[in-house]
C-alpha cells in the first residue's frame, strides 16, 4: 500500500474511531493529547496487521505496551498474532527468539491486566509447544508450562493439547527429568480422559481415536511398559480402585499391546470395560480368556452376551464354534456337536467345524465300546471319518482310516463294505461301513 493510501486509510480510521472505540472494554487516557495520540497509534498498527505488515505493526505497538497497557485486552490478542507471525518467518536465530520471548511475554501482561489465567496459560502453553518442542533445553519449561496450565484448568485441557502435552511429558522423562513411571502412568490417565469426555461430543471420533493410538505409543517410548510393569505397578492400583473405568481401559489396552493378557488383572479390567462398553468384540475376547483360563460358567455368560451383538454369519459362528469348545471341556459332547453344526450352519465355510466334530467321535472309543462286537465298537471311527470327508481333512481322514475295521472283521460278522452302520452311544448317527 503506498503513502497515501496508507494515510487516507488512517484519516477515514481516525473518522470513526470515536464511535469504535467508546465500545465497552476501552480504557482510553483522561489526557486528550495522549488520548489522540494512542488512537492513532491503534489505527496505526492495527491497519498494518490487516495488511498482514507484522514488523510494522512493532513500532505503535510497543508505543502502545508501553504508555496505555491497560488499553484493550485486544493488544495482547493482537499483539500474540504479530509476534508469532514475526517468529516464524524470522531466519536470524538471535532475532527469532526475540519475537518468540515476546509472544510468550504478551500473555504474562494479558494476565496480569485481564486475568482469565487458566484460558490464557493454556494459549500460552500452545505458542511455546509450537516455538520449542524440538529444543531439549526447553523441556523442563515446558513440561511446568504445560502442567500449570493443566491444573489451572482443573486438570483438563482443549483437545488439540493432548497430544502435544503427552509429548512433553515423554521428552522430559526422557532428558532425565525427575519423573517417576508412576507418575507418567498418572499423568497419561487425565490425558486420556481428556480424550474419552471430548469423544463423547465430538463430530469426528476416528480423528480423536488416531490421537490416542499415539498417545499410548508415547507412553509405551516413555516408559517401560511389559508384563511385571502391568503386574506391580497398574494392578495394585487397580485393586484400590476396583471399578476405576479410565483405569480399567489403560490396563486392557497395554495389556493387549505388550501381549500379557494371561494376567489376572488383565479379564478383571476387561470386565469393567465391558460393563461401560459392551461391544461383541469385548465379550468374545473376555469369553475365550476364560475358558483358557478354565472358568467354563462365566465363560458362557460372555458368549451368551456376544451373541446378540455379533454383525453377521461370521460374528455368529465364531461364537458358536467357541460354545462348542466350552461344552467340550465341561465333558457335555452333545451340546458341544450342536454348536459346532450350528456354526457351519451359519457359515457353510467353517469347515473346521466338522473336524471338530470328528475330533469328538474319534475321542470317544473308549466310552462308547462295548466288547461285543469289533465292528460296532470302531464304528465310532467310520463316523468320525464321514466327518473328517466333509471338512477335506486329510490328516483326520488317514488316522480314522487306521482305525477302521479289518476286511476280516467285516466278513466275520457278515458285514459288507459301503453298507450302513449305526453308530450308538452319545454318538447316534448312522456312517458307511469301511476296511482299513
Amino acid at each position: 500500500m503506498g503513502i497515501k493510501s496508507l494515510t487516507l486509510s488512517i484519516v477515514l480510521t481516525l473518522a470513526c474511531a470515536t464511535v469504535t472505540f467508546a465500545q465497552a472494554g476501552w480504557n482510553w487516557p483522561s489526557d486528550p493529547q495522549l488520548k489522540e495520540k494512542a488512537t492513532e497509534e491503534n489505527v496505526l498498527y492495527t491497519d498494518y496487521l490487516k495488511q498482514g505488515q507484522y514488523n510494522n505493526c512493532r513500532a505503535p505497538l510497543n508505543w502502545l505496551l508501553r504508555t496505555v497497557p491497560d488499553l484493550n485486552k485486544s493488544l495482547y490478542i493482537n499483539g500474540v498474532k504479530i509476534y508469532e507471525n514475526l517468529a516464524r518467518t524470522e531466519q536470524n536465530a538471535a532475532q527469532k527468539k526475540v519475537f518468540q520471548d515476546s509472544t510468550l511475554l504478551l500473555y504474562d501482561l494479558r494476565i496480569k491486566y485481564y486475568g482469565d489465567e487458566a484460558n490464557v496459560l493454556v494459549r500460552k502453553a500452545y505458542s511455546a509447544y509450537k516455538f520449542f518442542y524440538k529444543d531439549k533445553s526447553k523441556n523442563e519449561y515446558l513440561y511446568t508450562l504445560f502442567t500449570k496450565a493443566f491444573e489451572a484448568n482443573n486438570n483438563t485441557i482443549p483437545l488439540y493439547l493432548a497430544e502435544p502435552y503427552m509429548n512433553v511429558i515423554s521428552r522430559y522423562k526422557k532428558s532425565g527429568g525427575p519423573l517417576t513411571d508412576l507418575q507418567v502412568v498418572d499423568l497419561y490417565d487425565r490425558i486420556t480422559a481428556v480424550l474419552a469426555e471430548g469423544r463423547k461430543t465430538s463430530k469426528n471420533p476416528a480423528k480423536i481415536d488416531q490421537a490416542q493410538g499415539r498417545i499410548d505409543e508415547l507412553l509405551t517410548k516413555t516408559v517401560e511398559v511389559n508384563c511385571a510393569f502391568i503386574a506391580e505397578t497398574l494392578a495394585p492400583k487397580f485393586k484400590k480402585n476396583p471399578t476405576d473405568l479410565r483405569l480399567a481401559q489403560n490396563i486392557f489396552k497395554l495389556a493387549l499391546a505388550v501381549k500379557c493378557i494371561e494376567l489376572p488383572v488383565f479379564i478383571d479390567a476387561a470386565k469393567v470395560v465391558y460393563q461401560n462398553q459392551p461391544t461383541f468384540g469385548l465379550a468374545k475376547l473376555i469369553g475365550r480368556d476364560l475358558i483358557t483360563k478354565k472358568d467354563y460358567d462365566d465363560a458362557l455368560k460372555y458368549l451368551d452376551m456376544a451373541l446378540p451383538k455379533a454383525e453377521d454369519s461370521e460374528d455368529k459362528a465364531d461364537i458358536y464354534m467357541l460354545k462348542a469348545s466350552v461344552y467340550y471341556h465341561k465333558q457335555l459332547k452333545t451340546k458341544a456337536r450342536e454348536y459346532a453344526f450350528k456354526a457351519v450352519a451359519v457359515d457353510p465355510s467353517r469347515k473346521e467345524a466338522y473336524t471338530f466334530v470328528g475330533n469328538l467321535y474319534f475321542g470317544s472309543y473308549q466310552q462308547c465300546k462295548k466288547g461285543v462286537s469289533k465292528v460296532a465298537d470302531r464304528a465310532v471311527f467310520l463316523a468320525a471319518y464321514d466327518m473328517y470327508l466333509k471338512a477335506g481333512d486329510k490328516k483326520g481322514m488317514a488316522n480314522a482310516k487306521a482305525q477302521f475295521p479289518s476286511k476280516e472283521e467285516l466278513f466275520s460278522y457278515n458285514i459288507d463294505e459301503g453298507s450302513k452302520i449305526k453308530v450308538g452311544c452319545w454318538i447316534n448317527v448312522t456312517a458307511t461301513v469301511r476296511a482299513r
